[in-house]
């Protein structure tokens, strides 16, 4: 984005720092100084949101967003220096922030809450790219938020607070399955679906914030009580028509199959086109959107209606690799409803580069195969994490699979 103005003061934003940081807003009308300028730091998770687009989508400009502003966020958004390093290191800069990296009297801005953090993208990083340092950075703010509440989150100011403090732990989990972060996720939970919407700090907002945490948290540990204040708020949400709701409506319709949650998942869809902020409201909403829309497909009446339509499918044929993501090996699953011919199952790399080969003898009709890939190239070396492409050419048809290495 080129030249933005905010309460009378213009500023270019193209080129100046990583994809991002757009120009927020300026304290003081008129005031054409540095350390005037806000800077939206890839507010409320951005390059996350990005990296659900490219899994949802395949589509490789939402890695490369992804990827470049996941750098600047890990190295200018975490606290890696200070005067004092025990209280600062791995804490979250405030967003927006002054002068992006100095406040005012030249001192890095911590926040002594979560309210701002954003590392579901150093994981996610490390799991595509490989890169050790992302994956250290994003334990380093993990650490940070342990040791500020060890016993889980519970300040009683702004909800979206948990909220981040609750991504934080199940990317920790899902990368170390340390049992001790689920305890700590269990009691933050406690501590705040005890009180209602009504009375969290502007919960029509940043509510959405902190379910996604519940939520994820629930698929992991699901309970009566968690799921019973779920559906509880997302009726409480008909009245803030917003995308960013799309999550909760979306998981209740997964839950119950029950049309009203899917009525409210599209009415909050509906509004969209409506958002303000291309930057902060479009990572709040569109990653709610894409997860409300997954969890609509997972929801009983669509798991109905594809065992009703699995004789269409055996007319087709399929490719599947689970576990994806694989550390290292996964299970490469063929069907076809007729291999009366010679066929071949290529992999490679995200450079294009041809990793290794399985070649498949005719079958019978109706003819399942399994592969296994254990993570090898063709001479039997261990290939790094990242992006894979698995293509079944059979016959004049290709069909094709992304699948994630993480090693």
């Amino acid at each position: 984005m080129d030249r933005q103005s905010k309460v009378n003061v213009a500023t270019d934003c193209y080129g100046f720092f990583e994809w991002g940081n757009i120009y927020h807003y300026a304290d003081n009308d008129g005031v054409y100084q540095a350390i005037n300028m806000k800077w939206e730091g890839n507010y409320y998770g951005l390059d996350h949101t990005h990296f659900i687009e490219f899994i949802r989508s395949g589509d490789f400009k939402f890695f490369d967003f992804f990827e470049i502003t996941e750098r600047g966020n890990m190295d200018t958004h975490v606290g890696n220096f200070g005067p004092t390093l025990s209280s600062s290191t791995g804490a979250c800069r405030y967003c927006p922030s002054n002068n992006l990296v100095f406040d005012e009297n030249r001192a890095l801005y911590i926040s002594g809450e979560c309210n701002h953090h954003k590392n579901d993208a150093m994981f996610e990083r490390y799991y595509l790219c490989g890169d050790e340092r992302s994956r250290d950075q994003g334990m380093k703010t993990v650490n940070w938020a342990v040791s500020a509440w060890p016993n889980g989150y519970n300040m009683p100011g702004q909800i979206r607070g948990p909220g981040a403090y609750m991504w934080m732990l199940l990317q920790a989990y899902a990368l170390n399955k340390d049992q001790s972060y689920l305890t700590k996720l269990g009691t933050t939970v406690t501590n705040h679906n005890s009180k209602t919407p009504a009375s969290m700090s502007q919960f029509d907002w940043m509510g959405p914030l902190y379910m996604e945490g519940v939520i994820l948290y629930d698929q992991i540990k699901p309970t009566v009580a968690a799921q019973t204040f779920i559906k509880t708020v997302a009726g409480w949400a008909t009245a803030y028509k917003n995308p960013a709701w799309a999550l909760t409506a979306g998981y209740c319709y997964s839950l119950t199959g029950n049309e009203t949650y899917l009525t409210q998942l599209k009415d909050h869809i509906a509004v969209a086109a409506a958002i303000s902020n291309p930057y902060k409201d479009f990572s709040q909403s569109y990653r709610s959107t894409s997860l409300g829309t997954y969890y609509f497909s997972k929801s009983p009446v669509m798991v109905i209606a594809a065992e009703k339509s699995k004789s269409i499918d055996d007319k087709f044929d399929r490719m599947s690799c689970s576990p994806n993501p694989c550390n290292p090996s996964t299970a490469i699953t063929l069907y076809s409803p007729s291999m009366n011919f010679n066929s071949k199952v290529n992999i490679f790399n995200g450079a294009g580069q041809l990793i290794k080969s399985f070649y498949l003898a005719a079958g019978i009709k109706g003819y399942e195969q399994k592969l296994n890939w254990d993570g090898t190239n063709s001479i039997g070396k261990n290939v790094p994490s990242g992006i894979y492409i698995i293509k079944w050419e059979k016959g004049s048809r290709t069909l094709s699979q992304k699948l994630v290495l993480s090693r």
